[in-house]
């Protein structure tokens, strides 16, 4: 570059201004560029050795996970726990707005009720018709979450539901006695006729969450007969219920395990 007249020296002089500078703007460093020059907002958190802040959302899958995590990463001023009732979660943020200043809101954990298989299987079952044979192996997957009646009456309805599939049936009968359906089918010829005892109502004993607790949870037998053929149903009594008891359960062991912290229902 020939420096001895005006042009090379205005291009030096552009050249200095093109390097721009970098200043500090409340802890951030901000790049500078001069007038005339296009700006652009450059990443230089991802070239330190840590962050500046900290960020993210953690999964936590109980409660006593929850609450640990809250108690090492809150702080006095900006913490809160939002409690989602349609979510069936509740949510730490550390960073949320506090009366003195906003915040950014984007460092967080949650805690969501997660069904375990097996009530995720009893749950999805309920109202389902199902036809005998659909019933007895439905039952039998899961008769050991059956605590009433005793297993022997189960499996005796299983089975019996199992080796008359090719039966017809004829009423349903409720008497001081029991329940019980009547049938009939045909054995070497002959019309034999018999009846299964049945029982209009089931209780299981279940944890419905994972991490959360047993529950004693009432089921109600429904049989329907069309064309000398049953099918079955049952349906959970009181389900919306029992999941808003197991979401308060969580709630007050949130308030009693984070105290102090400022608990909001909703999101």
């Amino acid at each position: 570059m020939d420096l001895t007249n005006n042009e090379g020296i205005k291009a030096l002089l552009d050249a200095g201004r093109a390097l721009g500078d970098i200043k500090e703007v409340r802890g951030v460093p901000v790049f500078v560029a001069p007038d005339g020059y296009q700006t652009k907002a450059l990443d230089l958190e991802s070239h330190q050795r840590t962050p500046y802040r900290a960020r993210g959302n953690a999964e936590l899958y109980d409660v006593d996970s929850f609450l640990a995590y809250v108690s090492r990463y809150k702080n006095t001023a900006g913490t809160v726990i939002f409690a989602d009732r349609e979510g069936l979660s509740v949510k730490a943020v550390f960073n949320y707005h506090s009366e003195f200043e906003p915040g950014w809101g984007d460092f967080s954990a949650t805690h969501s009720l997660v069904q375990t298989p097996k009530w995720e299987q009893w749950s999805s079952g309920s109202t389902k018709v199902m036809n005998q044979l659909e019933f007895s192996e439905f039952i039998d997957d899961l008769m050991e979450d059956i605590v009433d009646p005793p297993g022997a009456d189960i499996k005796a309805l299983v089975m019996a539901l199992k080796f008359r599939k090719k039966a017809t049936f004829s009423s349903v009968i409720d008497s001081e006695g029991g329940s019980f359906i009547e049938y009939s089918e045909d054995v070497k010829g002959e019309a034999v006729k018999g009846n299964i005892p049945i029982f209009t109502e089931f209780k299981l004993g279940i944890k419905p969450f994972v991490g959360g607790e047993n529950y004693s949870v009432r089921c109600r037998l429904r049989i329907k007969m069309r064309d000398e053929r049953i099918s079955l149903s049952y349906s959970i009594i009181n389900e919306k219920l029992l999941v808003d008891d197991a979401f308060q359960s969580v709630i007050k062991k949130v308030r009693e395990g984070a105290a102090g912290i400022p608990l909001f229902l909703g999101v």
